[in-house]
């Protein structure tokens, strides 16, 4: 993958974040975002401050050592200004849960920032709650007002097949990882 061709950071960003679905995806990982109480009791643990697999990587927020990822996992997250650098070690800055056979996005633990993206035991609830009430038939417009990461955008899409579908958000940052979520998942 080339992706120092592109003048563009926030599009070579996106493909960084594009390219590290892809690998997560290409491993089978999943991960089911619990309750922040649960994260947090479960981090607590003491063979949980460093992270030694991918789900401590991309779903516990972990720190971890550079030689754990796979280089082009790496130098994907690189190219998105998806790492930090901390006094713990690496640390992703974004998290990826999946719900189905998809993989979403959002803001690493804790979701501390301004503008982070949540994802969550609502969200399955409200993936579960859209499943539910679907009918079949077609519809002509959804509009997921509030779309975060993108998950309810994608069930809509899934299971009600509507001719447009718009994610609406106040928050840049939620519009940007529905954008990669959404194309990601197909």
């Amino acid at each position: 993958m080339i992706l120092d061709a592109d003048p563009n950071p926030v599009a070579a960003g996106a493909a960084g974040l594009h390219a590290v679905l892809a690998h997560l995806r290409s491993v089978g990982y999943a991960f089911v975002t619990p309750t922040p109480a649960t994260h947090r009791r479960v981090v607590g643990r003491v063979n949980k401050s460093r992270a030694r697999n991918l789900r401590d990587v991309f779903g516990w927020s972990l720190p971890f050592d550079p030689d754990l990822l796979h280089p082009d996992l790496l130098a994907a997250l690189r190219t998105a200004d998806a790492v930090a650098n901390t006094e713990d070690g690496l640390r992703a800055k974004v998290r990826v849960s999946s719900l189905d056979d998809q993989l979403f996005l959002h803001s690493a633990f804790p979701p501390k920032d301004a503008d982070a993206v949540f994802f969550g035991p609502d969200t399955y609830r409200f993936a579960r709650f859209l499943k539910a009430a679907c009918d079949g038939r077609e519809i002509g417009l959804a509009v997921d007002v509030g779309v975060g990461s993108g998950a309810g955008a994608a069930v809509i899409g899934r299971h009600y097949r509507p001719r447009r579908l718009v994610g609406a958000d106040v928050n840049p940052a939620a519009l940007r990882l529905a954008e990669i979520n959404l194309a990601a998942g197909g």
